[in-house]
C-alpha cells in the first residue's frame, strides 16, 4: 500500500508505542544473522535514522553519530536532533519573545536557509543581521512527530527542553500567513501545506507544555537588540519601496535626475542674473 509508510512514520514515533531499544536490537540482530559482513556493520540506530531522516528535510542528513544509552526509538530521534546540534548547554535561564518574521525583515534583518545536510534543524544562528534556520519539511506527519518529542521532553526527567524550545522560537516568528510564505519564499520551510494550516501548525504545536530552560535566550536578545537599531531598518524600508522593482529604480533615478537638472538650472539662472546686474 502506499501509505503505508505514513502509517509507519505515525505508528512507530508515539510516545505510547514505544518499545525498549534491548527487545528492538535483539530482533534485529536475529535478523541480520544470516546477512553478510558488510550488511552486519551497518547498525540498528543507522537503519532507523535513515528511516526517519526524511521526516525533517528532503534533503540527505548527516547520521554518523554514535548513540549510546538509546532507551527506544524515540529517544534515538531526539538524541539525533540535539547532539548534531552541537548546543545543549544553556548559560541564562528565562524566556524573551522574538518579533515575527515579517517585523525582523521589516526591521533589515535577512532570513536565511542554513545548511540542513551539516547541522541540526535545531541550530539557528544570527549573525551580522541574518538569521539562519536549517530547512524544514513541513508533511502531515511532522505535527505528530513534533508533539511526541515534546511529550517525551515533558515526560522524561534527564530530557531538557531542546526541542520545546525550538517550536517555542517558530511559534514566535510565525504568527500569520504572510511570516509563512516569507518562510516558504526563502527556502527555510519546504511546505506540503496550505499556508493556512501550516501557520495553525505552529501556533498550537507546544499548548500546555512547559518550558524550564530557553535554550534561544540569547539569541532572542542579540535579534531584539539588532532591531532596534535604526540603519538597518531604514536601509530596508528604502529598499523595499523606493528599490524593490526596476520601475521603481526607474522612477528614483528619473525623479534625482529631475531634481540635479532643476537646481543646475537655477544655479545658472541665478548667475546670468548677477551678470546682467
Amino acid at each position: 500500500m502506499s501509505c503505508m509508510l505514513q502509517y509507519l512514520y505515525h505508528d512507530l514515533i508515539l510516545v505510547e508505542n514505544q518499545i525498549p531499544w534491548l527487545v528492538l536490537e535483539h530482533l534485529f540482530n536475529k535478523t541480520s544473522a544470516t546477512q553478510s559482513t558488510q550488511a552486519e556493520e551497518t547498525t540498528l540506530a543507522h537503519l532507523a535514522l535513515q528511516f526517519f531522516a526524511n521526516i525533517f528535510s528532503s534533503n540527505a542528513l548527516n547520521i554518523d553519530t554514535p548513540y549510546d544509552g538509546t532507551k527506544h526509538l524515540l529517544d534515538l530521534l531526539r538524541n539525533w536532533l540535539v547532539k548534531s546540534s552541537g548546543n545543549d548547554k544553556v548559560d541564562k535561564t528565562g524566556w524573551e519573545p522574538i518579533p515575527s518574521a515579517t517585523d525582523l525583515v521589516d526591521a533589515g534583518i535577512k532570513l536565511k536557509v542554513g545548511d540542513s545536510k551539516e547541522r541540526s534543524i535545531l541550530d539557528i544562528k544570527f549573525n551580522n543581521g541574518s538569521l539562519e534556520i536549517p530547512s524544514l519539511l513541513i508533511q502531515e506527519t511532522t505535527e505528530v512527530i513534533i508533539r511526541n518529542l515534546i511529550s517525551y521532553e515533558l515526560c522524561s526527567l534527564k530530557c531538557t527542553d531542546r526541542i520545546t524550545s525550538y517550536v517555542v522560537l517558530l511559534d514566535n516568528l510565525i504568527n500569520t500567513t504572510k511570516d509563512m510564505d516569507i518562510f516558504t519564499s526563502s527556502g527555510i520551510f519546504n511546505n506540503w501545506l496550505n499556508p493556512e494550516e501550516a501557520t495553525q501548525f505552529f501556533n498550537k504545536l507546544y499548548h500546555d507544555a512547559f518550558l524550564k530552560k530557553y535554550y534561544y535566550l540569547e539569541l532572542c536578545q542579540e535579534v531584539n537588540k539588532y532591531c532596534q537599531r535604526r540603519c538597518p531598518r531604514w536601509h530596508a524600508l528604502l529598499m523595499r519601496n523606493y528599490f524593490g522593482t526596476p520601475w521603481a529604480i526607474v522612477s528614483m533615478f528619473a525623479a534625482a535626475t529631475l531634481l540635479i537638472l532643476t537646481i543646475v538650472q537655477t544655479i545658472f539662472v541665478e548667475i546670468l542674473s548677477c551678470h546682467e546686474n
